[in-house]
């Protein structure tokens, strides 16, 4: 019996002094907050010891807390700076709710006219008379063309093309080019191939296409500019842009104009330049539409680059701040690729010709196929979806047979 108390003595856990002490101190002050450093200098022992027999002063009744704050010395208040208020974001998701869907494709480099041109405007066959059915069957009203609708013509491809010529060539393109009930085109002109009549001759070639088009009855092909245009979007679905020639319907409505009602039009219209009876401008008039996005179509301009998004990572960051776009389609390097570039939607528009001879020396592969995109724009301006298709076409089909084929056949 005293053996076993004797055991039970032993395992007794032994008196706790500092605890003891803390205990005395607490007393009766209440939830008290006590500091950790004081304590540890008043009874002369480390802050982890304190703070372990606080803990057993707390197990055994005491109340109050330990504050593990450091007290600041005098000496050091003046430098001492209140915590910075943080402001709280409030992110308003009706934005992205409430908005209005931009329906469009995109296409360029057609090179009509040239040999491997895969648009057959006489057969009405080919990715781009395939994408102009598809928009018409789908509700899309708008194709946006980023350049070269031509082959152009120069002393290295003369023996390529089909027909020889500026006039030649426009008609064809004027005559040819695919239609489909409902749907626009808007047009900017490379600064090759068919920029290559403007470098020699110094005719404006986008001009002389507008003239042809209005003169052909084609009032669903608007030209915009030479090399790029920028297009407003405008939450509700609306666009605005400048364009060189009004349509050959406009023009008979405002010859036919008295001068009050020639003022009534260019109110109703702002932005949707026509040279009658207001002449051609080149900036847009957005002073009634604070809120916009801008569209920039635009057909670059140098080689192919090593990698397929160089170029347009070049194009990109060679804009200032505030003069990017919103959304940028690009025309010329027969690539077809998506990037969000410094909040810019960067597109290569793709190409609807073959790889060419030229291409075919510079070890180059055109991405062929053409786009549909669908763009949420909230009521404030900005572009808060992008959706994109690419229609890809495989030129001698997905399982190639090269028995089938010549060497540039």
């Amino acid at each position: 019996m005293a053996k076993a108390a004797k055991s039970a003595k032993s395992a007794r856990k032994p008196r706790n002094h500092l605890a003891e002490k803390i205990l005395a101190k607490m007393g009766d002050a209440g939830p008290v907050v006590y500091d950790i450093e004081a304590l540890a200098n008043e009874f002369n022992v480390t802050p982890s010891k304190l703070r372990d027999a606080f803990e057993e002063a707390q197990q055994r009744g005491g109340t109050g807390s330990l504050s593990d704050f450091a007290t600041v010395p005098d000496a050091y208040l003046d430098d001492a700076q209140a915590p910075r208020k943080q402001k709280i974001t409030k992110i308003d998701s009706e934005r992205f709710y409430s908005d209005t869907p931009l329906l469009f494709a995109g296409t360029a480099d057609t090179h009509l006219g040239s040999e491997f041109a895969l648009d057959n405007g006489k057969a009405k066959t080919g990715p781009t008379w395939d994408l102009y059915r598809m928009c018409e069957r789908e509700g899309i009203p708008v194709v946006f063309h980023g350049g070269n609708w031509v082959d152009g013509h120069a002393r290295f491809n003369q023996y390529e093309v089909k027909k020889i010529g500026v006039t030649a060539q426009i008609e064809m393109f004027i005559n040819e080019y695919p239609y489909a009930k409902g749907v626009k085109t808007l047009f900017v002109g490379g600064d090759d191939h068919e920029g290559w009549w403007l470098q020699r001759e110094g005719l404006d070639i986008v001009e002389y296409a507008a003239m042809k088009a209005a003169a052909g009855g084609r009032d669903d092909m608007v030209f915009l500019g030479y090399v790029e245009a920028d297009i407003a979007l405008i939450p509700g679905g609306k666009m605005i842009y400048n364009r060189y020639v009004a349509s050959s319907k406009e023009l008979q409505e405002i010859m036919q104009m008295s001068d009050e009602e020639k003022a009534k039009f260019q109110a109703e219209n702002p932005g949707l330049d026509r040279p009658f009876p207001g002449g051609l401008q080149r900036t847009l008039d957005l002073s009634a539409h604070p809120n916009h996005a801008i569209l920039r179509l635009k057909h670059g301009g140098g080689g192919t680059g090593y990698a397929t998004s160089y170029q347009p990572q070049k194009i990109i960051n060679g804009y200032e701040s505030g003069e990017k776009a919103q959304i940028e389609l690009l025309g010329h390097y027969h690539k077809a690729s998506v990037d969000y570039l410094r909040n810019c939607w960067t597109v290569q528009l793709g190409t609807t010709e073959a790889r060419t001879t030229f291409m075919n020396k510079k070890n180059i592969i055109p991405h062929v196929g053409t786009w549909m995109f669908k763009a949420n724009q909230a009521p404030t301006g900005e572009i808060n979806r992008f959706q994109h298709r690419f229609i890809p076409y495989h030129v001698r089909g997905f399982n190639f047979d090269p028995r089938a084929y010549g060497l540039r056949g």
